[in-house]
């Protein structure tokens, strides 16, 4: 009885060590981590960064449209804006297909000397103050597919941004802020209009889209990006402020 027992013993032993033989030698993942490190978030470094043109990658091919205007009755001016964009992380996978995760900062500067469109019409960089009254801001999130046929897809994840004000004669009202992820899906599927609009109480705002549609370039007509607009008052004027920072590869 006691040699039955220590066989037994014997053969659970052999098991055991097998099996964690075997555990040891399952092959692993075959996919390849690029590129992972943190993000940046300081506000002051990134608008450094976009203004000195420092970027992780060519930002021009990943503007679809940029529009940024400060309107006041009737009359509007163009703003110059600053982009710097941030690749978080990259995966070659062992299909042959790579994920990317990519950040995309912008800037626009409305300086005192903006608002000389008041009642004026045009805009004269000679006239009014240089100095700054609100620094507007807004990240776009999003994750690439490419597949071994060189195929991409696009997926807005989250989007942050917000409004600093640097002139204290200058308040904020009437936030919204859009965003949207739209075009043909990558699945060959119909084309997809995932868009949402929220109205931010304060001058900083953060959302995760909830979209779940990868969506392809086909002739131009995917779009992935967000849409701020806000309300600025100076005394007894008001001007209305809009940010379009549209982004695809």
């Amino acid at each position: 009885m006691k040699k039955l027992t220590f066989l037994i013993s014997l053969v659970c032993l052999l098991m055991l060590f097998t099996g964690a033989v075997y555990a040891m030698d399952t092959p692993k993942s075959n996919d390849l981590v690029v590129i992972e490190k943190a993000e940046i978030t300081d506000i002051n470094q990134l608008l450094s960064r976009a203004k000195n043109g420092k970027s992780d990658l060519n930002v021009q091919p990943f503007i679809k449209k940029q529009n940024v205007f400060l309107e006041s009755h009737g009359n509007s001016k163009k703003l110059e804006s600053f982009t710097t964009a941030q690749v978080l992380k990259e995966i070659k996978k062992k299909d042959g297909s790579t994920e990317k995760t990519v950040a995309v900062t912008t800037f626009v500067e409305i300086k005192s000397s903006d608002f000389s469109i008041q009642g004026t019409g045009h805009y004269d960089d000679e006239d009014g103050d240089s100095t700054g009254s609100v620094l507007a801001y807004s990240t776009v999130y999003w994750n690439t597919v490419t597949d071994s046929l060189d195929n991409t897809g696009y997926l807005l994840t989250k989007v942050n941004g917000g409004w600093q004000i640097q002139d204290a004669q200058v308040s904020l009202s009437n936030r919204t802020v859009q965003y949207y992820c739209s075009g043909m899906t990558i699945d060959s599927g119909p084309s997809v209009k995932q868009k949402y609009t929220q109205t931010p109480t304060a001058n900083a705002y953060a959302y995760n889209t909830g979209f779940t549609k990868y969506v392809v370039k086909w002739q131009g007509s995917a779009s992935i990006g967000m849409t701020s607009t806000v309300k600025l008052t100076r005394g007894t004027a008001n001007w209305n402020f809009s940010f379009t920072n549209d982004h695809i590869e």
